[in-house]
């Protein structure tokens, strides 16, 4: 079941049958495909304009230095793991997916937020 108004991000419940005991705190996924576009926008492009290379390790390390900086409890259910230019992540509860979400979704819906924050970085600080 995807739950609705996450754009940019696809977040997905993790049917019981599919939860190991190894992966017990994986219950819900989070991902997206970095080269999505919004508004004949391209999240790859507007990255690239700032020096990082929009790829998914990179969407995770901007969003990483984010939760750091607003919502560091965050890291307690969230568990970051990239594959090649997705994005994605897994939480352990509902609550962790909407805390996420409503932390991130404002920032990555509008490319002028996302423009002036990146403006403000420096890529140097940054790997990907």
């Amino acid at each position: 079941m995807a739950l609705s108004d996450t754009f940019p991000f696809e977040i997905t419940e993790i049917p019981a049958e599919n939860i190991s005991e190894e992966f017990e705190d994986r219950r819900f996924t989070i991902q997206t495909v970095p080269g999505a576009a919004v508004g004949g926008h391209s999240y790859t492009d507007l990255f690239q304009a700032f020096g990082f290379s929009g790829n998914g390790a990179s969407w995770s390390e901007h969003i990483q230095a984010i939760v750091e900086e607003e919502e560091p409890e965050l890291f307690d259910h969230i568990e970051f793991d990239n594959e090649g230019n997705t994005f994605l992540a897994y939480a352990d509860s509902r609550e962790a997916t909407e805390r996420f979400t409503a932390l991130l979704c404002p920032l990555f819906t509008d490319f002028d937020k996302l423009r002036r924050h990146f403006s403000l970085l420096d890529s140097e600080d940054f790997f990907e």
